[in-house]
C-alpha cells in the first residue's frame, strides 16, 4: 500500500472514530432528570397565650373564649426581619363550639401581618355567615393583596358577631392558618391605549 492510500484510510478511520465519540457524547450529555417537587405553604397554629406558632403543631389543651362581638388575636413571637411574601391562597380552620345555636351564628376571620412600621395590613379576611353546628369550621380565602412587604409578624384575629350572651370557645392545636396556594395576580387597572 501506498503511502496516499494509508493516509487516506488513516484519515477515514480518524472521521468515523470522531463520529462515533461524538454520538457517545452528545448521548450522554442529553440524559436529563426529571421530577417534582412538592413545596407546601406555612401553616400557622393557634398556640398557647395568644401565640400563633408557624409550622409547629402545639401540645394542645388551651381554649379561649370569646363573648358576644369580642376579638382574639394570635400574633407570631419571632420578628421576620421586614419579609415580603406572595400572595396567598389561605383555609382557615377553627375548632369551634357556640353555647347556643337555635339560630346560625356569624363569627370574622382574619389572616394579616405587622408590618416594619407597626401597623397591621390584612392579607385576607372572611365573614363566615352561617354557622349552624359546633365542630370544625372550614374556610377559604383567596388574598386581594398584591403588596404584602416588610412583615415583622402574622396575625390571626378571629371576632365574633353574636350577641353579648353568646359564648364563642376555640381550640387550639386543631385551629390553625393553611396556606394552601399562591393567588393568581391581579389584573392591572388602567386606561387602555
Amino acid at each position: 500500500m501506498s503511502k496516499k492510500t494509508k493516509t487516506i484510510i488513516a484519515g477515514i478511520t480518524m472521521i468515523m472514530l470522531m463520529g462515533i465519540v461524538s454520538a457517545g457524547l452528545v448521548d450522554f450529555l442529553s440524559n436529563t432528570v426529571s421530577g417534582t417537587i412538592n413545596v407546601q405553604g406555612p401553616i400557622f397554629y393557634v398556640d398557647s397565650d395568644n401565640i400563633l406558632s408557624m409550622n409547629e403543631e402545639p401540645a394542645g389543651g388551651n381554649i379561649y373564649t370569646i363573648n358576644g362581638q369580642e376579638k382574639e388575636l394570635f400574633v407570631t413571637e419571632e420578628g421576620l426581619g421586614g419579609i415580603d411574601f406572595y400572595k396567598p391562597e389561605i383555609e382557615f380552620v377553627v375548632d369551634l363550639e357556640i353555647n347556643n345555636l337555635s339560630i346560625s351564628r356569624s363569627i370574622e376571620l382574619e389572616f394579616g401581618y405587622i408590618n416594619t412600621d407597626r401597623n397591621s395590613r390584612p392579607i385576607c379576611s372572611v365573614q363566615y355567615l352561617s354557622i349552624t353546628q359546633n365542630g370544625d369550621l372550614h374556610v377559604d380565602c383567596t388574598s386581594d393583596n398584591d403588596n404584602i412587604e416588610g412583615i415583622e409578624e402574622f396575625y390571626f384575629s378571629i371576632e365574633g358577631m353574636a350577641e353579648d350572651d353568646i359564648e364563642y370557645t376555640i381550640k387550639d392545636k386543631t385551629s390553625y392558618v393553611k396556606i394552601t396556594g399562591v393567588a393568581p395576580a391581579s389584573a392591572p387597572s388602567g386606561g387602555g391605549t
